[in-house]
């Protein structure tokens, strides 16, 4: 990106780092054994902090991200997956998610950044065990 900023090509920068963003928010992380979740909260946090930077980026090339909001696209918990084999885990990681993600947004953006309604039901921290599953094609929907 640097080396087409100084280039004089920023519309090609631009392009460079919104496909970037684009791959971010499409990224899938799993925890076959997410336990509570600790390891799909830190992964949230590290991966919104990126979206950070890929924003300061596009604004340091003249695009008003804050505005721009990257077409609706955003770093969610949605692209968080996890096994468990023990139900009250499951419940538990399933929020720590979201209060990481809420808090976030809140901290980022302020109380207009959170849309109604808050939480979302994506089923992407499932109760079951790991080693069984014969068919992982229902993980990745």
């Amino acid at each position: 990106m640097k080396e087409l900023h100084e280039a004089g090509k920023d519309a090609a920068a631009v392009a460079l780092v919104k496909d970037f963003h684009h791959k971010l928010c499409t990224l899938r992380v799993l925890d076959p054994a997410c336990g509570t979740g600790n390891f799909l909260y830190v992964s949230l946090e590290l991966l919104k902090k990126l979206e950070g930077e890929v924003l300061e980026a596009l604004d340091a090339l003249g695009e008003n991200a804050p505005r721009f909001m990257m077409e609706g696209e955003t770093v969610s918990p949605r692209q968080f997956y996890g096994l468990e084999i023990n139900p009250r885990a499951v419940a538990i990681a399933d929020l720590v998610l979201w209060i990481g993600y809420l808090e976030w947004q809140l901290r980022t953006n302020g109380l207009s950044s959170i849309a109604e309604p808050v939480l979302h039901a994506y089923g992407t921290i499932r109760h079951q065990d790991a080693i069984s599953i014969s068919d992982c094609t229902g993980i990745a929907a």
